[in-house]
């Protein structure tokens, strides 16, 4: 002797009405402009209106990016101002930290000449001491650490060359 109980549920809310002006299709936007004018001049703008995606790449103006070299680092000549040679305008963009080297020399030199040659892609390739400073070790050293240095890189292929002064802080 269950009773069942039927309720009736209310009839769902009406729709609201619109404003006439509504529409669904998304509101219209100016067009973008850019440093080749505006994009509705780049696409055939036509073959979406008409619904024909095969149209839309026709008449596509390319534009080709402007290749600009990006430069970084200091000017070598910052470094030292009495350089000498081709490679003077190079921008030296790797420096590691100088060495701490012990040395057997009671008076080591303040500073040492050295002549590098640097290749197009910025590696040092030959290195000369002109001067040396009279403890092998300490000359081996100089030599690989100028090595480290790294400059930027030139379009040209000419392996470039300077003359530069090292200078020691004696500790």
């Amino acid at each position: 002797t269950e009773k069942k109980v039927e309720k009736k549920l209310p009839p769902p809310p009406k729709a609201p009405v619109l404003d006439e002006s509504y529409s669904l299709s998304p509101p219209k936007t100016p067009d973008i402009v850019g440093g080749e004018g505006k994009i509705s001049d780049l696409v055939n703008v036509e073959g979406i209106k008409e619904g024909n995606p095969s149209k839309l790449l026709e008449g596509v103006k390319t534009v080709s990016p402007t290749r600009k070299q990006i430069q970084f680092g200091k000017d070598f000549k910052e470094y030292d101002k009495s350089i000498q040679g081709t490679a003077k305008t190079r921008k030296l963009i790797y420096m590691p930290p100088p060495p701490n080297i012990k040395t057997k020399i009671i008076l080591p030199p303040k500073s040492v000449k050295v002549k590098i040659w640097i290749t197009p892609d910025g590696r040092v390739s030959n290195i000369i001491l002109l001067k040396r400073t009279g403890d092998p070790s300490l000359d081996e050293a100089i030599i690989e650490y100028v090595k480290a240095w790294r400059f930027n890189k030139i379009d040209t292929d000419e392996v470039q060359w300077a003359i530069t002064t090292i200078r020691f802080k004696v500790k």
